[in-house]
Order: structure tokens, then C-alpha cells, then sequence
């Protein structure tokens, strides 16, 4: 899957999350989330997905990958597989690139084309509201405030930039005012994402490890 040309020299950065769903993909066969600046030209792999340690078969997940700019007004993003050809797939889902413009004003850049099917888009019911995640930079605790809009099993979970997962669970609570805190000691300074994603709606945010 690869996009065409896209101007994004006004962008700081662009963040590229969808839902994956692998089959028949042997231990260390991968995929990787590649960028191009030259139109195609060349391509800088960001993030690595690899079978038996980063994913299972037949299991859905769900990734953001925080790129940094500077970027190019030929600017292209891919997905590519070196499976083994023995029937081996990566199905990808909700393929969204998001952009931070100068000025930090977050908004919506493409629905790629090509092998994803983007004549419609359907917008997801955000069951969570008021997501907050503090202290901002944090050190080793972080808290993560929110309302549930209604009773809901939810996944929580964090990302680094490159969009490996480094932690997870899942809760079942109700609906109303919930607060979490994540022991973040042994989680290396640096950039992540905290992720909230129930069959409802999902909500991500970014925060900061600093020491």
C-alpha cells in the first residue's frame, strides 16, 4: 500500500495509525511503515512489526507512529511485507495520517489511496471524553484521567514513536469520571503515546518520559 505525492512541507510532523490483522506470517517475518521525501525514489523504514514479538496471527491490534518532520512536498508513506509467499497476509484497516502543522494545530492530511478503500469514512462515536494524561512531562509516574460515556471492556494501552507497543492491559468498568496510573520508572526517557480503544471509539495522547 503507498500513497501518492503528498505536499507536506508545512508539516512538523505527521502521525500514521491503523488497525492490523496478520495470517500465516512465520516467527521474524515482518512488515515495515516506510516515508519517502524523493517521490518514491528512496524510502527510510520508521517502524518495524515483527511476527512472534511484536504480533500474533490472527489477532487484531491497533498502531500510531509518530514521524518527525522536516518533510517535502513529494513526501509518500508505504507499507511493505517480506513474507515468505506461502499465503502469508497483513491486513490493514482505518489507515489515517494526521499532521502538526507550524503552530502545533493538529488536522486530518490523507486517507491514502491505492489498495485502501477511502471513498467513504465513517466517523466513531468518541466514548472517551476529557482524556487527560499528567504531570506532561512526566518521570516515573504518569495519571490518566477520563469520563466513559458509557459501560465499556476497554484496551489501555502505550506506544513508543516508532509504534512498538511497551505496555498494556485491559479493564471493564462504567460508565463515569475513571482515573488510572501507570508506574512509567523502568520505561526509558523519550516520547509515547497513551492509547484508549474500546468496540465504542478510541482516544490517544501524547506524552513526555523526562529525567
Amino acid at each position: 500500500m503507498t500513497t501518492d505525492n503528498l505536499n507536506l512541507s508545512g508539516y512538523e510532523e505527521l502521525t500514521v495509525s491503523f488497525d492490523f490483522i496478520a495470517s500465516s506470517m512465520e516467527n521474524n517475518e515482518d512488515f515495515w511503515l516506510q516515508i519517502s521525501l524523493d517521490g518514491g525514489s528512496s524510502y527510510t523504514t520508521v517502524a518495524t512489526y515483527v511476527s512472534g514479538s511484536s504480533f500474533s496471527n490472527n489477532q487484531n491490534y491497533t498502531s500510531e507512529v509518530l514521524i518527525p518532520g522536516p518533510f517535502t512536498d513529494n513526501t509518500r508513506v508505504r507499507f511493505r511485507c517480506d513474507a515468505s509467499g506461502n499465503n502469508d497476509k497483513v491486513y490493514l484497516d482505518d489507515v489515517l495520517i494526521t499532521g502538526c502543522v507550524e503552530g502545533g494545530r493538529w488536522g486530518q492530511v490523507i486517507v491514502p489511496s491505492g489498495e485502501a478503500n477511502s471513498e467513504t469514512t465513517e466517523m466513531i462515536p468518541d466514548v472517551f471524553t476529557m482524556m487527560n494524561v499528567y504531570p506532561n512531562p512526566a518521570d516515573d509516574v504518569v495519571n490518566v484521567s477520563f469520563v466513559l460515556q458509557s459501560d465499556a471492556t476497554y484496551q489501555w494501552w502505550v506506544t513508543d514513536i516508532q509504534g512498538r507497543i511497551v505496555w498494556n492491559e485491559t479493564r471493564t468498568a462504567s460508565q463515569g469520571e475513571q482515573k488510572l496510573k501507570l508506574q512509567t520508572s523502568s520505561m526509558q526517557a523519550g516520547t509515547y503515546l497513551m492509547h484508549l480503544i474500546s468496540n465504542q471509539g478510541k482516544s490517544s495522547k501524547r506524552f513526555i518520559i523526562s529525567r
